[in-house]
Order: C-alpha cells, then sequence, then structure tokens
C-alpha cells in the first residue's frame, strides 16, 4: 500500500503561497520560518524502491478522476474533517469580560461580520502611481474643468 500526504482542494495550496515545479516534479513553500521542498514522486520511481529506502515525506496531489478511482478499486481512504471554531456563548466569558464587552459595546457591533472578505472583492484595485497623467481614451474624456478636478483627487489620495 502506498502512503503520502493527499491534498484535497487550492486553500492549502493559496495559504501557504507554495510554488510547484512541473520538471523536477517538486514543490515548494515556507512553514514555520523555514523554507520547504517535498518531492512528488511517482510510482513508476518508487516501484523498484522498498518502502524502508524512501527517504523524506512524499506529497501526492491527485485530480478528482484519479481520486475516484482509487477509490472504487479497494483502496484504503482516510478522511481529515476540519470544523471553524464555534462562538463561545457570552454566558460562558468570565465576569470581566463581560465587564469590559458591555463597556465597549458601542465599538463592538453584531452586525459586522467575523471574517475577511473574500480576495475576489479586492483584486481589481487599480495602483495610483504619482505623477502619472490620466489617459485620453474616449471612455476617459472629459472637458478640462473635470479633467483638472478627477486630477487633483487623485494626486490628494496619493
Amino acid at each position: 500500500m502506498d502512503i503520502g500526504h493527499l491534498i484535497l482542494g487550492r486553500p492549502w495550496l493559496f495559504d501557504l503561497d507554495v510554488t510547484i515545479f512541473g520538471r523536477s516534479n517538486s514543490c515548494s513553500f515556507i512553514f514555520e520560518g523555514k523554507s520547504k521542498l517535498n518531492p512528488l514522486r511517482s510510482r513508476t520511481l518508487d516501484e523498484g524502491k522498498k518502502t524502508s529506502e524512501t527517504k523524506g515525506k512524499e506529497l501526492h496531489i491527485l485530480s478528482p478522476f484519479k481520486f475516484e478511482w482509487e477509490v472504487s478499486s479497494d483502496s484504503m481512504v482516510y478522511a481529515l474533517l476540519v470544523f471553524e471554531n464555534q462562538l463561545i456563548p457570552s454566558s460562558e466569558l468570565p465576569s470581566e469580560v463581560q465587564l469590559i464587552l458591555e463597556e465597549f459595546s458601542e465599538i463592538f457591533s453584531e452586525d459586522l461580520p467575523d471574517h475577511l472578505p473574500s480576495l475576489r472583492d479586492i483584486q481589481h484595485a487599480i495602483d495610483l502611481i504619482s505623477g502619472a497623467t490620466l489617459p485620453n481614451l474616449p471612455h476617459y474624456r472629459m472637458n478640462p474643468s473635470e479633467h483638472a478636478e478627477l486630477q487633483q483627487q487623485i494626486n490628494e489620495l496619493i
């Protein structure tokens, strides 16, 4: 039986900024302040070796089709379930914390989300460059006074 790591989905790859190198069949990322480089060994490379001869940990990234094939071929599969932390009810908080929360209740609004916005909301930001001129394209054309006002507002933002 082959044993290795299995990554389902891309959040892990995104969070650790993993770089996968196709030619060397390896991936690189930084974990706990140390740079890690894990080899992605294929079965053909490992067929002639015993499991005791393999060095280091292996990382296998399976496509959904390959995963379904492995599961259907009577392979053993382990699942790791991850759950979000549940909020602690206010009745379980220490009295000192409850007093502070009551004192600053106007700061802690119930309407605010308890997580950061998704990245797609901020991926389309336009970086302003100091001293850059506005393009003179048809959809940007305006009369000189409007152009001067817009340029002044942009300069204030920079």
